[in-house]
């Protein structure tokens, strides 16, 4: 059974293995300098999805570190790249894995639990159902196929190992085994609290399991021997409690951002009523659904079904606890992301039912088994009755969750006029049809097997069909605006994927981002990302206005400041720039913003301000190639040598090792008179490919600070070569030449600099020492 597990885990989701990083993705991954050592994992960054995560982190520092064994290019971010693909096999494993647990968890409540006698011998055969559709159903694809969402398979395996170590500790009839079942929950529970927040929820769903299932009252739960291990799985929020309260998340999460907890609960009443539609017939999945707040009366139905699943509930515990359990935790593993916290980035996701579908399908297929006995014990007729009504119920409930979704009210509010409504609803009247006909087959037939394998590879087919989307960032955003055609987001992340695969369709990326500000014209990151594109088109007024406009919107956006600021470096407004870039840094300082500022200071002689931007800019991404070769020579030019050789150093170990790195190694090594590595890093500059004239340059400037002139002459005579006009290399050649005993070549050199470039101060003192008149 394993090897199927993991069989149908690849069939369903492996064809987004091949797809890159994308969305959050790249913050978190290769945009997270804390992965590429162990030993700074446990301290992920802030403002990314590992924020206050750090078994995620640490999970994927050890992706790093097999791709790295396997010489995989991390810092490639293509379409091809593939880079991604080892983290996207672990969340398939890992989802496995979780599938396996469910299992477990399920045939030992129903084998030992307390289950209604005729249930037991429906325990394995309940299982393997839950379990194998839980497994491939594709509202798991965004939770699997999106890399990040390891956050979610995280939690959701600790969670379930949690629970089902605790099962094994109840049964166990040995005391050491017991005792080291206890202790795995504890651990288990320990390493969920560092995933994801949904883990708080582990220690009270422990002890409702052992009241509906192992106990016979509340009171039980207090004088329990078991009580030492509640309060050892209680003792686990601690750290999670620290890291809520440090903030980890609090720049995406919270009440201070907006939203009021009214408003975010009202509209989790639409967004959990469709994660249920969706569980019943996935038809309508999403990447993405937005920032916006629900508004309208759409709500209000799947309020009302919320509060009367809590009220049956609240009921199930005094009369059906096994029930009481499932839908208590179907409760608790959606508040913390799906209640009264708002969380910011989004107002709905499908990643968030990953664990929360679990008690759903045990609802649903104990609910069906128990139908199917029922009309079974019927006669004839009244069976062919039952069959009937179930189905056109089950078809009419599927059309009017289809029509209460938008999927008939969008198009008909959009334009009754255009035909639109029509063609929408007729295809959500077959579709009914449809799943009306399988209700009669799946209640009605007696080879329940062979109609569960064929739903089983319809929804393995699916998922395999979504995941393939992964694998195409650009068939994902589309797909996202065709269902939610209301979000601006989608519309500004296709024009990214866009560009991405072809920087030359810059005209239909515009398109979309000018459909974006159609949608939403406050959405300022299109504003922002379209000025982009039209400034890398050479619009720069008009992608400047933009850039502007964007921030009379919002005048705190980060990316828009940060965007201008680097606009106006360019065209050598440094002082405005300075203080944009200088606004950016203070709140919300990012790698760029930070070497831009450095660039500006030093246009403006300000060069210890621009070290102290770039050492900023260091401890963010220690592997930053150009701070390191910035900084390195920064420091060579101050006359700080020492200090300078580790930078350039690091930058050429980075992957930095181009030829002017290792001249500007060479002449920092000249300085420090480490003659023999000056030399050779010299060498390995000259014989790598782009060396240019300045390359040559630096290395004849080594040589000569080495004292090895004939050297420094062979390589300023091929920079005087590959730019005969240049003072510098005139210059410097010809001081090599005197200190041969070439002194009328010498002279000759310093005139033809003069001659390039009149009133060059370092030609004119070489020929006055030379004592030869300028003419």
């Amino acid at each position: 059974m394993i090897a199927l597990v993991f069989v149908a885990g690849a069939i369903a989701f492996g064809a987004a293995v091949r797809g890159p990083f994308q969305f959050d993705d790249v913050a978190a991954i290769p945009g997270n300098p804390t992965i590429e050592r162990v030993s700074t994992a446990l301290t992920p960054p802030p403002r990314t999805a590992v924020s206050g995560r750090p078994v995620v982190n640490v999970t994927l520092a050890a992706n790093y570190a097999v791709n790295r064994a396997l010489g995989i290019d991390q810092t490639d971010r293509s379409l091809h790249s593939r880079a991604a693909a080892g983290y996207r096999a672990a969340n398939i494993v890992l989802h496995c894995l979780a599938a396996l647990l469910l299992f477990g968890i399920i045939r030992r409540t129903v084998r030992f639990g307390g289950v209604p006698e005729e249930w037991v011998p429906f325990g394995e055969p309940l299982a393997v159902i839950v379990a194998t559709i839980w497994l491939v159903h594709p509202l798991q694809t965004e939770a699997v196929d999106y890399v990040i969402q390891r956050t979610e398979l995280l939690v959701s395996a600790f969670y379930l190992a949690t629970l089902y170590a605790s099962i094994r500790a109840w049964d166990a009839t040995k005391p050491r085994a017991r005792a080291a079942w206890y202790v795995a929950a504890v651990v288990a529970c320990l390493l969920g609290m560092g995933s994801k927040e949904v883990m708080a929820s582990t220690p009270i769903a422990v002890m409702l399991y052992d009241r509906a299932f192992r106990m016979p009252t509340w009171k039980s739960l207090v004088t329990s021997p078991r009580r030492w291990f509640y309060l050892a799985l209680l003792a686990t929020l601690i750290p999670l409690g620290a890291s809520v309260v440090g903030g980890a998340r609090s720049d995406s999460v919270g009440f201070g951002h907006g939203i009021t907890w009214y408003q975010y609960l009202y509209s989790q009443g639409w967004a959990i009523a469709r994660y249920v539609k969706l569980a019943l017939w996935p038809d309508e999945l999403t990447f993405d659904y937005g920032e916006h707040l629900l508004r309208g009366g759409l709500a209000i139905v799947g309020l009302t079904g919320l509060a009367a699943f809590a009220a049956a509930t609240l009921w199930a515990w005094r009369r059906a606890t096994w029930l009481a359990f499932l839908g208590t935790w179907f409760f608790m593993v959606l508040g913390p992301s799906s209640s009264v916290v708002p969380i910011t980035t989004e107002i709905a996701a499908e990643r968030r039912v990953y664990l929360a579908l679990a008690p759903l399908l045990v609802l649903v297929v104990v609910g069906v088994e128990a139908l199917r006995r029922r009309i079974a014990a019927l006669d004839a007729h009244r069976r062919d009755r039952a069959l009937w009504i179930t189905a056109a119920l089950v078809g009419l409930l599927y059309f009017a969750s289809s029509a209460w979704s938008g999927h008939v009210i969008a198009p008909l509010i959009a334009g009754p006029g255009n035909g639109r409504w029509a063609v929408a609803l007729l295809a959500r009247l077959l579709i009914g049809a449809g799943v009306a006909a399988l209700a009669y087959v799946l209640v009605g037939t007696r080879n329940v097997r062979r109609v569960l394998a064929v739903v089983v590879a319809v929804l393995l087919l699916t998922s395999a069909s979504r995941s393939a989307l992964y694998a195409d960032p650009e068939a994902l955003w589309r797909d996202a605006a065709e269902k939610m055609p209301q979000n601006p987001r989608a519309y500004d992340n296709l024009a990214a994927a866009i560009l991405q695969k072809d920087s030359t369709r810059d005209r239909e990326a515009e398109r979309e981002l000018r459909q974006a500000i159609t949608v939403d014209s406050m959405y300022v990151t299109a504003w922002t990302n379209l000025a982009d594109v039209l400034l890398k088109r050479g619009n720069i007024e008009e992608g400047r206005a933009l850039l502007e406009h964007a921030l009379r919107i919002n005048p705190q956006y980060v990316n828009a400041t940060e965007r201008l600021g680097e606009l106006l470096v360019k065209l050598g407004e440094t002082d405005q720039a300075i203080t944009y870039l200088e606004r950016v840094v203070a709140t919300q300082p990012t790698e760029e913003a930070l070497g831009t500022l450095a660039i500006a200071y030093t246009a403006k002689g300000r060069r210890d301000e621009a070290k102290v931007m770039l050492r900023r800019m260091l401890a963010i991404n220690p592997r930053r190639i150009d701070a390191l070769t910035y900084l390195g020579a920064m420091l060579t030019e101050d006359g700080h040598p020492d200090e300078a050789v580790g930078y350039i150093e690091s930058a050429v170990q980075a992957g930095g090792g181009t030829p002017a790195a290792y001249a500007l190694l060479s002449v920092t090594y000249a300085e420090l008179g480490r003659r023999d590595e000056s030399v050779r890093a010299a060498s390995t500059a000259a014989g790598q490919p782009g060396a240019d004239a300045g390359v040559y340059l630096q290395l004849g400037r080594a040589m000569m600070v080495a004292q090895l002139p004939q050297e420094a002459e062979r390589f300023l005579s091929r920079a005087v070569e590959l730019a005969p006009t240049n003072p510098e290399a005139l210059t410097r050649l010809g001081m090599t030449k005197g200190a041969t005993g070439h002194p009328s070549e010498a002279v000759a050199l310093f005139r033809r600099a003069l001659s390039a470039a009149p009133g060059y101060e370092p030609a004119q003192r070489a020929l006055a020492a030379a004592g030869s008149p300028a003419r």
